[in-house]
């Protein structure tokens, strides 16, 4: 489970933790037996109390999508993606223009509490490090390796692992490293240091991230959840049901494979491609059509990309959300309520908050304008963050459980007063 994510110097972000943590002392009577999961527990290795929600409220760029963003250049970074002529590096250009980035992710894994820490400018890495309860794994600074845990009657002893580092992390002229060690060690060292490789798997490929400016199909979104369920249309009917759930009237979704012309990509909405035939100009790929009833209860066929916005979004949602609560991870959203009703926002975030459904210590973080979340208590102080920005701070977070905030205000009201900060200040 993720406990917290810290950013410097990335975009409008000077310095910012995002946390997870469970925060409001004691916890409540009766929560063992509560219906609503009011934390979720890390195991008794190492014992942290960790919310399934994490809501993200504040007005118009105030910096909700840059925490997002930032998140998910981390995981580029940490999938092996090489930093070169700044492709990454977005630093504050206000406050901090010239200062390293950095990211840290804390999270907890069966062997204990993981900290992983890349720091890095416009030419490369200035450090990396790998930590499990504090106990270093590998340690990296101004292109020196300074400590790794290898076993020294290895055949990849320290001397080895140097050998590697030189030749695949650093550029030709070896003055900078441009590709991380840990990237490097569990895609292609898988067994060298078994708990590398475990946190690379947890970084890699439990944390899910669905930007605004980046969505995933519905037909992306089924296969992923076919591929977890071991069938494309028992993921089909598990979406359908929920779908069905929120009020909307498709009796089934289809994806067939089909092919097209090149030159007709352009007039395609909802493909996917799949494979292109350079030399008879063929496109194959897949389709999505719904399935929905007339009067006289007979089946009508309609391309996907003509239902609405709201449903081709919530579709393509609910699959990652599904394949997340299935196997345990964490989902991150940007915008969770773009294009979706509020009543339905609720329902998606209750998912992660029921017990029934949320066995696997699955977490869901998200931005979000839509107040009707801070109603009756839904949330726990532990689980709204507020998100404000300055000239002199840039962007910055408090959740309520960090100003004492009692469960039992109606949050809304007080957040539409502007009490807690995190709205803009309009009129005309």
């Amino acid at each position: 489970m993720l406990l917290s994510f810290k950013i410097n110097n990335f975009k409008s972000i000077c310095d910012l933790e995002l946390k997870t943590n469970f925060n409001e002392g004691k916890a409540p009577n009766g929560y063992m037996s509560n219906p609503s999961i009011v934390f979720l527990s890390s195991g008794e290795k190492n014992k942290q109390r960790i919310v399934p929600v994490t809501s993200i409220f504040g007005s118009n760029a105030s910096g909700k999508t840059n925490i997002i963003e930032a998140i998910d250049t981390f995981q580029d970074i940490i999938k092996g993606e090489k930093l070169s002529d700044g492709n990454f590096y977005k630093p504050n250009l206000i406050l901090l223009p010239k200062n390293d980035t950095s990211f840290e992710m804390k999270f907890v894994l069966d062997e204990g509490l993981y900290t992983y820490v890349i720091e890095y400018n416009f030419y490369g890495v200035v450090s990396e490090k790998l930590v499990l309860n504090d106990n270093p794994i590998f340690e990296i600074n101004d292109n020196i390796i300074k400590q790794i845990s290898v076993n020294n009657g290895l055949i990849y002893n320290y001397e080895k692992i140097v050998e590697i580092y030189n030749v695949q992390c650093l550029n030709a002229s070896k003055k900078y490293q441009i590709q991380s060690l840990l990237s490097v060690l569990a895609t292609e060292y898988q067994n060298l240091i078994p708990n590398l490789t475990k946190a690379y798997d947890f970084m890699n490929s439990k944390i899910m991230i669905c930007m605004a400016n980046k969505p995933c199909s519905t037909s992306m979104s089924i296969d992923l959840y076919s591929k977890i369920v071991g069938n494309k249309q028992k993921a089909i009917d598990d979406v359908i049901k929920h779908i069905k759930n929120f009020d909307v009237d498709i009796e089934n979704i289809e994806m067939e494979k089909v092919e097209i012309e090149a030159r007709n990509l352009w007039s395609q909405d909802n493909f996917d491609l799949i494979d292109f035939n350079k030399n008879t100009g063929i496109i194959k790929g897949n389709k999505i059509f719904s399935i929905h009833k007339n009067l006289l209860n007979e089946p009508v066929k309609l391309d996907f990309s003509e239902e609405s916005s709201g449903t081709q979004i919530m579709s393509s949602l609910l699959c990652i959300i599904l394949a997340i609560l299935k196997t345990g991870g964490v989902v991150i959203l940007d915008e969770l309520d773009r294009s979706l009703h509020p009543l339905i926002v609720v329902q998606i975030v209750k998912l992660f908050k029921d017990k029934r459904y949320n066995q696997k210590n699955a977490q869901l973080i998200f931005t979000t304008h839509c107040s009707d979340l801070l109603e009756n208590n839904f949330l726990r102080t532990s689980e709204i963050s507020i998100i404000n920005k300055t000239k002199k701070e840039g962007t910055t977070i408090k959740r309520l459980s960090d100003l004492n905030i009692r469960n039992i205000i109606n949050f809304r009201k007080v957040y539409l007063q502007g009490m807690l900060g995190g709205i803009p200040q309009a009129y005309i």
